[in-house]
This record gives structure tokens, sequence and C-alpha cells, in this order.
């Protein structure tokens, strides 16, 4: 179970370093990127991203907003692998996508990880729930 709030850095390559104390959690080092809501990336390991899909693929095609759901969440979808100094690569049309400059925000949830531009993330805490922290 991830949980959590941690901070790091994009390097100008485009990769972060995942913090050591969610390294230490993992069992895998194949990842799936994709679009997630609120202008943020999600981060499956690879077992939570079948099981995702599994589910993903059980709703109803014949639904127009199903349709257009499949198509968000799975166009961008992009296998990662966690490299052997603990870096994981986001690729620039993510970057586009979730707005991200340089610092970033991740998630614990449960199963899989939110990342979001520092930003962005600060910005959707005061508009949803009053609370700014302090960098």
């Amino acid at each position: 179970m991830f949980i959590g709030e941690f901070e790091a850095k994009i390097d100008t390559q485009g990769r972060f370093l995942l913090p050591l104390v969610v390294r230490n959690q993992l069992v895998v080092k194949d990842f799936v990127l994709n679009r997630g809501f609120n202008s943020a990336i999600n981060l499956y390991p690879l077992p939570a991203w079948e099981s995702y899909l599994n589910d993903l693929m059980q709703l109803d095609t014949n639904n127009n907003e199903v349709r257009a759901y499949k198509r968000i969440v799975l166009n961008g979808a992009t296998p990662v692998e966690l490299d052997s100094t603990g870096r994981i690569l986001l690729p620039k049309m993510l970057l586009e996508y979730a707005n991200i400059q340089k610092d970033i925000v991740i998630l614990g949830l449960k199963n899989y990880f939110e990342i979001f531009d520092t930003h962005t993330y600060l910005k959707f805490l005061e508009d949803n729930s009053g609370y700014l922290p302090e960098l």
C-alpha cells in the first residue's frame, strides 16, 4: 500500500528519482504511466495497471462517454521501467499534459501514485481543501 506525499525534481532529460522510501516498498521495476485527473500523471506498478485495465475493459464500449474515457486513459499510457539508480523517465507528451516544469509532488494512493507539478498540486489543495502548505 502506497501512502504519503513526496517531493522530487525533474532533470533535463525528463527523469525523476523515485524516493527511497517508495522504492523500498516496491517488488517490481515495471510501471505504466498515463493521464490522470486534475492534470496529474498516474504511475501504476505493472500488476496494479493490469488490474485497472481489466476493470476498464469491462466497461460498455457502446457508451460514448466510456469510449472517450478509455481513449483519454489508454492513448497516453506508456510502459516505463525503474532504472538502476531509481529514476523514471516521464515522456514529453505527459510532461506537457501535466504542465510539469521541474518540481513535482508524488502522492501514494494505495496501489498507484499521482504525479503533479508542485504549483498545480498546491493550487488543487487551495481550491479543494483550503489548506496550502508553506514551501
